[in-house]
């Protein structure tokens, strides 16, 4: 059955009186057959410009409407009469009316639906049925009116996020993680909930840049020449160097006594260390202020165990006598004597270890030391 609560209004200028027929039939009847669900009279009266709200209740029709006849004037019997004519009712002479009301789909019945969120893990129990994330069913019930009934189950996964981010730190920088300082390579959780509650996880992986670490060797400056050198050796890694002289390669030669800074930049990584050098001046008791003779050697650096020049020049005949010495100023070889007149090249092989050797001169006017550095 179906109650429905109806409104009857006097718009007119007259009282309607007791005992007004109304009819409810399971469709309009204007506009066909139709079958009688409830005939009955008005137990008020209707004063103008009242309305009274009153319930009836009926079988629930097939159709799923509803249409009430009025017939306030007692004119019209009931059933309907399909040749009566049927107008608004708000005519002050109460003549006939009929209204068609459109029930609700399914009345008499309830039909529900209950769409929950639910956490990974978590599981919704209806009348004993487990329903994980991401199910559903239909169960189906009775109301206390007697009508089929069903509550439609959906469950859905909230949404949860697990996000992972990488963070790279160069030589010396650390970051903030979680309130912590990290300056240290590893794997860093954090587990928060999210807004729809859910356990979520933001994960940072945290890498260490190459270091930039170089091995230098450091040539001093000889006599009144400027001639001093810094080699960088880097053991792995493709670096960039900025001198502050303007030089750009690993091997900075000819330098002046003073200090010189080295930028380190790593290509892959972006990352810079900053080296600082300083070039001495060595100078000897026995050497004279002005020798009539020079020495050059090319190249510079060389390759271990591979073939070096020494290219020497005087102005006067020289007896020069060349001995090699390593960076602590002892001897490696036998020493040589060297007859000089205007220009003489000499071939040297360079030794077959890496790092920083001394090729030292000495003629009657005086000495000469020149740094040779072999890779």
């Amino acid at each position: 059955s179906t109650t429905l609560t109806l409104r009857l209004c006097n718009t007119g200028y007259s009282p309607h009186p007791t005992g007004v027929p109304y009819t409810l039939y399971d469709d309009d009847p204007t506009q066909g057959s139709v079958n009688v669900l409830l005939s009955d009279t008005l137990v008020y009266t209707l004063p103008p410009t009242v309305c009274r709200n009153f319930e009836v209740t009926v079988p629930t029709p097939a159709t799923g409407r509803v249409a009430v006849a009025i017939n306030d004037d007692g004119s019209q019997t009931t059933p309907y009469d399909p040749a009566a004519a049927f107008v608004h009712f708000s005519d002050e002479d109460l003549t006939d009316n009929v209204f068609v009301l459109d029930l609700p789909t399914g009345a008499g019945s309830v039909q529900t639906t209950l769409d929950t969120l639910l956490c990974a893990g978590d599981t919704l129990f209806v009348d004993g049925i487990a329903f994980p994330p991401g199910t559903g069913d239909t169960l189906h019930y009775q109301t206390v009116a007697g009508c089929d009934s069903t509550l439609i189950v959906q469950t859905t996964a909230a949404p949860t996020y697990a996000l992972t981010d990488t963070l790279q730190l160069c030589f010396g920088e650390t970051t903030e993680l979680f309130g912590q300082v990290i300056d240290t390579a590893g794997t860093y959780v954090q587990t928060f909930a999210s807004i729809s509650g859910c356990d979520s996880t933001q994960t940072y992986v945290v890498l260490l840049a190459d270091s930039l670490f170089v091995e230098t060797l450091v040539q001093p400056a000889t006599g009144d020449q400027n001639n001093g050198a810094i080699l960088t050796q880097n053991p792995a890694g493709t670096y960039t160097y900025a001198w502050s002289n303007g030089g750009t390669g690993a091997f900075q030669d000819e330098l002046a006594p003073g200090d010189y800074q080295l930028t380190l930049t790593g290509v892959a990584t972006g990352c810079q260390r900053v080296y600082s050098f300083t070039v001495e001046r060595l100078t000897s008791t026995t050497e004279t202020a002005v020798l009539s003779w020079t020495a050059r050697l090319q190249p510079q650096p060389s390759v271990r165990g591979e073939a070096a020049t020494l290219h020497l020049t005087a102005t006067t005949p020289q007896h020069l006598t060349l001995e090699l010495l390593d960076a602590a100023g002892r001897s490696l070889r036998p020493a040589r004597t060297l007859r000089v007149m205007g220009a003489r090249t000499v071939e040297l092989k360079a030794p077959t270890v890496a790092g920083r050797y001394l090729l030292h001169l000495r003629s009657a006017g005086g000495t000469r030391t020149l740094s040779w550095v072999v890779l």
